[in-house]
């Protein structure tokens, strides 16, 4: 507990980005203010050999992540995304898992969306993502195809765009990717076989009065009680066993009240110590992200 709140205090007070490498059967817990560096944090994984191309992400979010990368935007992480896994560029904090499935890093995600953010926008229903045959627009630029019922949940290929066509994009400049984006709540996750990129933004704990009242809560006082507990969250990832050497911890100051960000450390603490039993190790160096 010591250790792991100790670096996150420093990745707090410093200005620069701070991880600690485990290793002997390494694993990587990578904590951060803006999400966004999750994808700094992956490409510097898969250089240090602690994951490969083809990973599956496992997202826990209360927003999608998955915008796509267009105009100046994109040119820009064209151009940088050869270079040192830290030193890219274009990425925002909406559409870093686009860059990610762009570079073929990720080709499979589970979104795993807040319960009574699932349930009241309807993400186990096909319609919510298709009309009459044809993608929707989810959110800005976001379509997803191919959609089908897959057991208990949706599923659906997703879809990119990359130039700005004002005033609106028409279906045929977007290209179907082969990742395919599994919408599920946390009680739908199965038991994955192989090991998964994890990946938890402290928004995902907020609850549902403080979503509708955002921005407003900010200036309000009382207490914020997040809708679901740190115990009832690692209790179902003990039960479906889940394996992940690369986890990606965000604060995310923009989405998520002051009183909230306490969560991200103790998410850290909590998966340091499960992550520990399944990968038993010695601290062998700590690395920093200018």
């Amino acid at each position: 507990m010591k250790r792991v709140l100790a670096i996150l205090l420093i990745v707090v007070l410093a200005s620069q980005v701070q991880c600690t490498l485990f290793t002997s059967n390494p694993y990587m817990i990578a904590h951060s203010a803006n999400h966004k560096d999750a994808y700094l944090y992956w490409r510097i994984a898969r250089e240090r050999g602690l994951i490969q191309n083809g990973m599956t992400l496992v997202h826990f979010d209360a927003h999608s992540d998955m915008d796509c990368m267009v105009g100046d935007y994109y040119d820009l992480w064209l151009a940088t995304c050869e270079r040192g896994p830290d030193k890219v560029e274009g990425v925002t904090n909406a559409t870093f898992i686009s860059a990610a499935v762009g570079e073929g890093l990720v080709t499979e995600i589970w979104w795993v969306v807040p319960d009574y953010r699932y349930w009241r926008e309807r993400f186990d229903s096909v319609e919510t993502f298709i009309s009459n045959g044809e993608p929707r627009t989810f959110y800005k630029y976001v379509k997803f195809c191919d959609c089908e019922k897959e057991e208990d949940h949706v599923v659906c290929a997703l879809m990119q765009v990359h130039q700005v066509a004002p005033p609106l994009l028409t279906l045929d400049m977007y290209e179907k990717t082969e990742t395919r984006v599994h919408f599920v709540t946390l009680g739908m996750l199965p038991h994955f076989e192989k090991e998964v990129l994890l990946d938890v933004d402290t928004d995902y704990f907020i609850n549902a009065l403080d979503i509708d009242r955002y921005p407003d809560y900010f200036y309000n006082q009382g207490e914020i009680v997040p809708w679901i507990t740190i115990d009832r969250f690692m209790r179902v990832l003990n039960r479906i066993r889940i394996n992940s050497r690369v986890v990606t911890i965000a604060v995310s100051p923009p989405y998520a009240f002051e009183e909230y960000h306490y969560l991200s450390y103790v998410v850290a603490e909590e998966l340091d110590r499960y992550l520990s039993l399944l990968y038993p190790s010695e601290i062998k160096e700590r690395f920093q992200v200018e």
